[in-house]
């Protein structure tokens, strides 16, 4: 391959190794893409120099590609429709030659290609490690130069990432062979699954020269882009870094326009697809506002310039690469559904979260499977920083009302409260932590029990300790501490303990105990007060306080003690489990408060006031995380009072209900009312099961598998009291298959009671089409009073002609039977077609079917009777409402009765759930 690299810049790339430490590899690349093909093919010059304290034998490359090249066989149809266009579509890397450049000499070189040990994932392991033979052993300081024939296939996906869709071409990292940070004997020990294997992206040097069909625009986050050529068919590319990266991330689409802060320091741009020019003018003004942020506290931005990219993928998904955010096409579509500029403080936060990557997880590198706290957990930290410097850090902050109107109140009263922190952050941690879902932070993907709680543990539960540990060692510090590993590791890999020398070289504390707690353990905590004595001698009050700290780590934590005539605020060390403190005071005190900041990471908040703190609202919603909620609707005529999703009680003018939830498993509730001068009502008991499917990943899933409901009910019915216990249990599958089969007992005294089985299948028939059944049968045992019988509700044309009128009657009958089979295809509906800016229609399906009931007073009336037979269609619409915070689904059919008593002419239906 000819050298494209030019001498300056080769000679710019050593001097700058040579001062940042070890020489780093250099990447030399000249690639074409076919968009025809969905492939990229390409040869590869890589220098590499062995700074890995011994001699070697041979190189290891990842093949990024590979790790997608087999579909995932523990996931159902349904799973792969989610990820993929049209069916699964594989993404792969074929290594066609590996040369060696020696002096002008071309040798060839042996390579294989290995399979990665089950580290993250435990299915398409063959092929993803290139493994490259050297003729001679490379000797430590020693610099060998390679070429590599490559081709790599961008498969149809969804994710908006390493692959293709809506002809837009992205891939961030790893399109084409990177070399691994580890090699020799502790690579022989990865590749044998001997040790956990680590996903590092190393900095490198990387220069592009790429050629594109010229309806195409490019889009990178590098340095430098140069058009060296163009013809009537192609654009060349040139781009380059002028300092290490770790990838040089790549977007090919023919709609792209560009807005541009080109007068800045640090440029701004943002490449927007067709009508979102105003979406891109203020996420560039937001990117000004966090890029300044992050300069002043946490150091200098590595990269010439900011690159916003408009991702396609329908997905919600955003990311980041070196030197370019892609945010996901939710916030360019939906901003302004329902209510104008809805999403824009979200908007604002993901976005801040993106460019903090330059700092963390890209500026400076770590082990995405064992480590990614150390670049989510800390880039949470600092965006949410940001956020609350620019809208507060207490009360409503996340959505911005400020304009008066109709849907602007319904909005603001019932959502209004939102807080970042509190509600997308601690809430999240303090549900999980009570259902058991809580794990070591620090975990490679084979260790982690509970993947279904991955984000919160990594990004929520991870800020937290984050926040924690900034209150430990105080945040100027921590500041400070973030901002020097920005300049010693930049381009480099940290770890957990290169942060906590780094921090305790800051600060002089101590952060063993913290760290195996908060990070390397599951570690909790939960802070409690209570006020056990008051008294008053010669004008001063005296209040005995108890504290206690229930695990955790011995950590400073704020006592605030609220006056009739001020705020005390003092700091209890928690060195010990329980302490007994006595407030001196001019006036009564009239509440005590431990952590009132929430700068600790407290799994139950109730107990952090003595008294006990209520909140009373009677318009605006709110949702307290440290107090019961107690909600009144006067014209309603009902008072509710709730903790978060433990308790809630509800109380109207003549029925009242209890909903309790503890733990993972168990629900109880509970609802009286008066009808007809009688007391009626139910009690139930769920239990809540739950497998541990294999889904690929080398972690463990949990989800809900089954539901055991045990229920006794006081009904009122024309014929009196009706007394009865239910028993239901309910099976479903949701990661191999769509299924769910429900048995369903009720007993009755005196009478006998009934029994129904229901099941619903489908099989795949092609992507995105399936064939969809059910099932019901209903039996009673001894008889039944009437208002137990079986009926048909799922018939949309079964009823009678009372008066001239037509009307949909329950038929009853003490035997029940319905199927129903139905062929589901998507609707060639436009992707997020806007309804006038109410809602927006993101998907919608067809069905075509058939059901088939009847209902009889015995067996054989049963089968002898003419059963009800219908056909139809109906298209489901998935809607996006209050800028896809709200999802409903709205359904529009029509039915015709072919057999039995049904509407004449047919019947239209409509749904809404």
């Amino acid at each position: 391959m000819r050298n494209v690299f030019p001498l300056v810049i080769l000679i710019t790339v050593l001097a700058a190794s040579s001062i940042i430490g070890a020489p780093l590899s250099i990447y030399e690349i000249e690639a074409d893409l076919c968009v025809v093909d969905h492939r990229l093919t390409g040869q590869q010059r890589l220098t590499v120099t062995n700074t890995f304290g011994e001699e070697l034998s041979s190189l290891l490359m990842l093949l990024l590609p590979n790790f997608s090249r087999e579909k995932n066989p523990y996931l159902g149809p349904r799973a792969i429709d989610a990820t993929f266009v049209r069916g699964f579509d594989p993404s792969y890397m074929e290594i066609d030659s590996v040369i060696h450049l020696d002096d002008g000499l071309l040798s060839p070189l042996r390579f294989d290609l290995l399979a990665a040990p089950p580290g993250m994932q435990t299915f398409s392991l063959k092929e993803t490690i290139l493994a490259i033979r050297l003729n001679r052993p490379l000797a430590v300081g020693e610099t060998i130069s390679i070429q590599i024939s490559f081709r790599t296939r961008f498969p149809h996906i969804k994710s908006g990432d390493m692959g293709h869709f809506q002809r837009i071409f992205t891939w961030r990292f790893g399109w084409h062979p990177i070399l691994t940070s580890f090699q020799g004997t502790e690579a022989e020990a990865m590749v044998a699954g001997k040790i956990p294997w680590r996903f590092e992206l190393p900095a490198a040097h990387h220069h592009l020269t790429l050629t594109l069909p010229r309806e195409m625009v490019l889009i990178s986050g590098a340095d430098f882009i140069e058009r060296l050529t163009t013809n009537k068919k192609f654009h060349r590319y040139r781009l380059w870094n002028d300092r290490p990266a770790r990838s040089i991330a790549i977007v090919a689409g023919p709609d792209y326009r560009r807005f541009a802060l080109d007068g800045l320091p640090i440029p701004i741009e943002v490449f927007y697809l067709p009508g979102h020019e105003e979406t891109a003018r203020l996420f560039a003004t937001y990117a000004v506002n966090a890029l300044q942020f992050f300069v002043e506290r946490f150091g200098q931005y590595s990269r010439r310039r900011i690159t916003i990219v408009q991702s396609p993928n329908p997905l919600g998904i955003s990311m980041a690469a070196d030197g370019i955010f892609f945010m996901a096409n939710f916030f360019f579509t939906h901003r302004h559904v329902t209510l104008p500029g809805v999403l824009n403080r979200l908007a604002e936060f993901v976005l801040a979260h993106e460019i903090a990557h330059q700092w963390w997880g890209i500026g400076i590198g770590v082990d995405f499977n064992a480590q990614n706290w150390l670049s989510e957990g800390l880039v949470q930290y600092m965006s949410i920083s940001y956020f609350e410097y620019r809208h507060g850090e207490f009360g409503p902050n996340l959505f911005e009302l400020e304009r008066a109107g109709l849907l602007e109140g319904i909005f603001r009263s019932q959502f209004g409260f939102f807080n970042l922190r509190e509600h997308m952050h601690e809430l999240p941690y303090i549900i999980a932590r009570a259902r058991g879902f809580d794990e070591a932070i620090i975990n490679p993907q084979s260790e982690v029990r509970y993947a279904n709680e991955t984000m919160m543990r990594i990004y929520q539960k991870g800020y937290l300790v984050a926040r924690a540990l900034s209150a430990k060692v105080g945040s100027e510090e921590f500041v400070t501490a973030l901002r020097d590993a920005h300049y010693r590791f930049s381009d480099r890999i940290i770890t957990l303990c290169d942060l906590q020398n780094l921090l305790e070289e800051q600060t002089g504390i101590d952060l063993d105990q913290f760290v195996y707690t908060w990070l390397l353990t599951a570690g909790s905590v939960d802070y409690s007060l209570e006020i056990i004595k008051r008294e008053k001698i010669d004008k001063i009050y005296y209040t005995t306080v108890v504290v206690r700290r229930d695990g955790g780590t011995p950590q400073r934590v704020v006592i605030q003690a609220i006056t009739t005539r001020e705020i005390i605020r003092i700091d209890w060390d928690g060195v010990a489990e329980e302490e007994t403190l006595i407030l001196k005071t001019d006036a009564p005190v009239r509440r005590v408060t431990i952590d009132p900041d929430h700068l600790l990471p407290d799994r139950h908040r109730l107990n952090n006031h003595s008294p006990t703190r209520v909140v009373l609202v009677t318009t605006y919603n709110q949702l307290p995380l440290d107090a019961y909620l107690i909600r009144t609707e006067p014209l309603a005529g009902i008072v509710m009072i709730s903790y978060l999703d433990r308790l809630t009680v509800t109380i109207g003018r003549d029925f009242a209900g209890i909903h309790i939830r503890y733990g993972r498993h168990h629900d109880f509730l509970g609802h009286l009312s008066i009808a007809g001068g009688e007391l009626t009502g139910s009690v139930a008991y769920s239990f809540t099961g739950f497998s541990q499917p294999a889904t690929g990943s080398a972690a463990t899933l949990w989800v809900p598998s089954y539901f055991v409901t045990i229920s006794g009910h006081r009904r009122l019915t024309a014929a009196g009291l009706l007394h009865y216990l239910s028993l239901q249990y309910t099976r479903i599958e949701m990661v191999r298959r769509q299924t769910t089969t429900t048995v369903a007992l009720d007993l009755i005294p005196h009478y006998g009671g009934r029994i129904s089985i229901s099941t619903y299948d489908e099989a795949f028939l092609a992507p995105n089409i399936y064939l969809l059944g059910n099932l019901s049968v209903g039996v009673r045992i001894g008889e039944l009073p009437s208002v137990m019988q079986f009926g048909l509700p799922e018939m949309h044309t079964f009823g009678t002609v009372v008066n001239g009128y037509w009307l949909l009657l329950p038929i009853r009958g003490n035997y029940r039977l319905f199927g129903r089979l139905a062929l589901k295809i998507p609707a060639p509906v436009e992707d997020h077609f806007n309804v006038a800016n109410i809602a927006m229609i993101d998907s919608a399906t067809n069905q075509i079917f058939i059901a088939a009931g009847a209902v009889g007073q015995s067996l054989n009336q049963l089968v002898a009777i003419v059963p009800q037979v219908e056909v139809g269609v109906e298209v489901s619409f998935n809607l996006s409402l209050l800028g896809g915070l709200m999802r409903m689904r709205f359904t529009i059919g029509y039915a015709y009765p072919l057999l039995g008593q049904g509407f004449p002419g047919g019947r239209i239906f409509l749904h809404l759930s």
